[in-house]
């Protein structure tokens, strides 16, 4: 999650009218599963394309998705109105949140709006074209961003998940964005990011009135985020963008670790209003349902002429985790499983 509005907020687009075309509906829901060495994860082409479960075999699953919601509301229309539903999994968006409703004219009341997302990224149900271990789906392009979204995942004989996207410009003129990859964990998981220092993260969306900012605490070059909540803390809210100094991220859980490798951009290459990693807290003690982490990290922002295309991906891996909740052991884990470079890419 980004710099979004409360639920409120979301409910008074609803209502004020502004929310719903008369757009075509979804499909019913799929759900397609790769595995490979001990791994599985289950993607659906319903609700934008989503990964809906990914994690070791008979262990807790790591990504944080409602069932019950998509089983309540599995064809949604492609309106405003639900386009923040709260189906969580692993999403795509893209950047920068300021300019998502500015670049088109069907919905004027929703220009300079930052939020709801873009329903054409969120809630269209995808073509698959499943084969042997990969899931592409594609769909139509969005009149709101004029690009077309094409995901395909990967099931790597390493046991690695790849998780992909083009984006074509379809418009006559130019556009520009960025690829933005968008992963919902549960919100008692640790997360772990390789930075150079402090001064390598900013926090946004910290309303202190009611919750505490996200406990990160950085040393040995990891910053590392406690979702522990002390005896009478409401909860934690808030938003860390980062610079990372290495090309991956880990949420640790359930004697797991999810790692998630990107390709490491200069700080040029990302939009000033974003990181290249992003993470949004939602930690609520009396509410856990709807609490969660979102592991973000953004491509580089880049200007694509009509008939351009931008690509962008991540390798996923999960795997057994026995060692201390401390930056120090989290980054040896991780760092020792790295030498050499993508270990996704092992026998490929």
């Amino acid at each position: 999650m980004t710099m979004k509005q409360t639920v409120l907020g979301v409910l008074a687009l609803a209502v004020t009218g502004c929310a719903t075309q008369a757009l075509p509906e979804a499909a019913e829901p799929s759900s397609h599963t790769l595995e490979a060495k001990g791994v599985t994860a289950t993607i659906t082409s319903s609700f934008g394309g989503r990964v809906t479960g990914f994690g070791l075999v008979g262990k807790d699953d790591l990504i944080k998705f409602d069932a019950a919601l998509a089983a309540s509301q599995p064809a949604p229309a492609l309106g405003t109105d639900l386009s923040a539903a709260a189906y969580y999994g692993h999403s795509f968006w893209v950047g920068p949140q300021s300019e998502w409703w500015i670049h088109q004219d069907l919905l004027p009341e929703m220009r300079g709006e930052m939020w709801p997302p873009d329903p054409y990224l969120t809630l269209q149900a995808r073509k698959a074209d499943s084969g042997a271990g990969s899931l592409p789906l594609s769909g139509k392009a969005s009149p709101y961003t004029g690009l077309a979204m094409t995901q395909r995942y990967d099931m790597l004989p390493s046991g690695c998940l790849r998780v992909s996207a083009e984006a074509v410009n379809t418009r006559d003129g130019a556009v520009a964005w960025d690829i933005w990859f968008n992963t919902r964990i549960e919100s008692d998981s640790w997360i772990a990011v390789p930075v150079a220092g402090e001064d390598s993260i900013r926090l946004d969306m910290v309303d202190l009135t009611v919750f505490e900012a996200p406990d990160i605490q950085v040393a040995d070059g990891m910053a590392l985020a406690d979702p522990s909540l002390d005896k009478g803390v409401a909860g934690r809210q808030g938003k860390a963008f980062m610079d990372p100094s290495e090309g991956w991220l880990a949420a640790i859980r359930d004697g797991q670790v999810f790692v998630i490798m990107f390709d490491l951009l200069p700080a040029d290459a990302i939009h000033p209003e974003q990181g290249q990693v992003e993470l949004y807290f939602t930690q609520k003690a009396e509410d856990p349902a709807t609490s969660m982490i979102e592991m973000e990290t953004h491509a580089a922002y880049k200007t694509l002429a009509p008939g351009e295309a931008m690509q962008a991906e991540q390798y996923w891996a999960a795997l057994p985790y026995e060692g201390a909740m401390e930056a120090g052991a989290v980054s040896d884990f991780v760092r020792d499983r790295m030498q050499g470079g993508n270990f996704c890419l092992a026998g490929d």
